[in-house]
This record gives C-alpha cells, structure tokens and sequence, in this order.
C-alpha cells in the first residue's frame, strides 16, 4: 500500500498542481508541502482534511486505501 507521502505527490501532480501552488491553498509553505512528500513528517488529521480538501479527493485517498472520491 502506497504511503501518505507518495500518495499526496501522486494526487498533487494528477491535479497539476505544484507545490507551490497546494501551499498557497493550504496557507502555509511550499517547504512544509515537501517535508510531507518526502515523509520528513505528517500532517495532523485536521490538517489531511484540509489537503484533502484543497485536492480534491478523500482523506482515505490520501492515506492510502485506494478509494477515490464519489466512488461509492
């Protein structure tokens, strides 16, 4: 199972989105977007709901399980 932090750069790319432009929906850094992506460190639940948000998709995509947003 793929993990937060390559699932997160998958899903960000697939919304041709960089880094950049995730943090600035976010209101945080670019370098906190790469701390994630390279799995430095995770974002606090609150905070994956946020992501998910902003891309779009599940917090349950986003960790990794596969499902996707509206396919139930």
């Amino acid at each position: 199972m793929p993990k937060f932090c390559e699932k997160l750069r998958e899903i960000r790319l697939r919304r041709k989105l960089s880094q950049e432009k995730l943090a600035e929906l976010l209101h945080t850094k670019q370098a906190k977007i790469s701390v994630w992506e390279t799995g430095r460190c995770e974002p606090r639940i609150e905070t994956l709901k946020e992501i998910a948000h902003a891309l779009n998709c599940t917090v349950s995509e986003l960790v990794g399980n596969g499902r996707t947003k509206g396919s139930d």
